[in-house]
């Protein structure tokens, strides 16, 4: 029988007939060559694999020993090394560090002490499985050379999603970490059936990982993430759980990825345009507003409430009326209940004439000083021209004079610099129409 000192870690754990968290576990040790010591509280953690977990700083280099205790404390006279009665040790087995073993074996009664090797000064996280039935129980014992960190916050950036840009999720941790220490994201896409870890990079307290745009575009209402600290390089679905040190797993809930656009499609039809949407699922969604493009600047059309949290599809439109022709741009800004947004893609759709059609916009900007813009079109080749008078009626400007390209948006600028301030009028006419709109010059 293999002899060892007693430099001891001991740990007061879980019930032998049934491992639970309503037995408080506690941890034994110091560098003073017997069993007892200080007790120490472990944390219980109810993951998927729920388990208790304890961190401690070594004192010495040594081979550490440690066995199981059915109660939070000896009620057999305070002997740690040989308990009597019902209060017996269960077996130990050997844990070697940053890998897995088993730690309980269940109904060996009074067994020998299990170890692992420690080194003065670093930190040793040990984690048990918690069994809740009749069973064996595991642990890793992962090590590192300074106290392990937690992590702070957690954010991510899925604005671009589907349109072949990955994922960015931004971790901040309470400190630098030690060369042993990794930080990984941890996601699912089908409820947890499996995962996958991406590792992150950085330094000092801030760190990336991506999430690739396949797994974006993917979404289909199981899709989570969370974050975790382990020393274990290329950690596995199976012993996730049992491997990590610190998680940050938004308060019990997991990250959700946000609203899931499956399709955003502008359609033209006329002088309408018809907007059409939809959503796989939605997490917090207050709604959406509608902004389309003219002069190169971004403008609010309408606003679409959401379905707040949903995990069933919905599908949403809207229509423009009375349009010009030419060509237009439309986004959505989907706006979480929090203040939080993202815009989607851009969708395209144009606005033709018909037959005996012609169009005049308002100017832009109107107000103006001393310049301003305005589009027209004709369906048809003929004479057109286009004058600006002021309010008594005189002509202040011929703008456009004789035979246009048909069927096609035309820009015309007009300068009021060395006009007063006031209203103007400026006028489209062809041998059929004549169209008048207010402009206002504003120095």
């Amino acid at each position: 029988m293999k002899m060892f000192p007693k430099t001891i870690l001991l740990f007061v754990f879980l019930s032998i007939q049934s491992f639970s968290q309503n037995s408080t576990p506690y941890l034994y040790h110091n560098n003073t060559n017997n069993w007892s010591g200080t007790g120490i509280s472990g944390t219980y953690r109810s993951l998927g694999e729920p388990n208790w977990i304890f961190t401690f700083q070594a004192g010495s280099t040594m081979d550490n020993y440690y066995k199981f205790y059915n109660q939070s404390t000896n009620s057999d006279g305070g002997d740690f090394n040989s308990p009597g009665g019902s209060n017996v040790w269960s077996s130990g087995l050997t844990v070697n560090n940053n890998s897995r073993g088993t730690v309980f074996d269940y109904g060996d009664g009074n067994g020998s002490a299990g170890f692992f090797s420690i080194t003065s000064g670093k930190y040793y996280t040990i984690i048990f499985k918690d069994v809740n039935t009749s069973s064996n129980s595991d642990a890793f014992v992962l090590e590192t050379s300074n106290q392990p960190v937690t992590i702070t916050s957690v954010s991510n950036n899925f604005s671009t999603r589907g349109t072949g840009n990955n994922g960015t999720v931004t971790i901040t941790i309470s400190s630098s970490k030690s060369g042993e220490e990794k930080i990984f994201v941890r996601y699912t896409t089908d409820g947890w059936s499996t995962s996958t870890f991406v590792e992150a990079s950085g330094s000092g307290t801030s760190y990336t990982a991506i999430i690739p745009d396949a797994v974006l575009t993917a979404y289909n209402g199981n899709d989570e993430f969370y974050v975790l600290t382990t020393t274990i390089a290329s950690p596995t679905h199976a012993d996730a759980d049992m491997m990590t040190i610190n998680l940050n797993n938004n308060s019990g809930s997991n990250y959700q990825l946000p609203v899931q656009l499956t399709n955003f499609v502008a359609r033209g039809k006329g002088k309408t345009i018809e907007l059409k949407w939809n959503t796989a699922t939605e997490t917090n969604n207050a709604g959406f507003e509608i902004e389309r493009k003219q002069h190169a600047q971004w403008t609010k059309v309408a606003f679409l409430d959401g379905h707040g949290t949903s995990s069933t599809p919905h599908e949403y439109s809207y229509s423009e009326k009375w349009l010009l022709p030419g060509k237009y741009l439309y986004r959505l800004k989907q706006i979480d209940r929090d203040g939080k947004f993202e815009y989607s893609q851009q969708s395209e759709a144009t606005v033709g004439l018909s037959e005996d059609d012609f169009a005049l916009s308002q100017n832009y900007p109107n107000p103006f000083n001393p310049s301003t813009t305005f589009t027209y079109a004709v369906k048809e080749r003929q004479h057109v021209e286009i004058k600006v008078f002021n309010l008594i009626g005189q002509e202040v400007a011929v703008l456009v004079k004789g035979s246009i390209e048909p069927n096609r948006l035309h820009t015309v600028q007009f300068d009021g610099s060395t006009l007063s301030s006031g209203v103007y009028f400026y006028s489209l006419r062809t041998p059929n129409r004549n169209e008048i709109r207010k402009l206002m010059l504003m120095k």
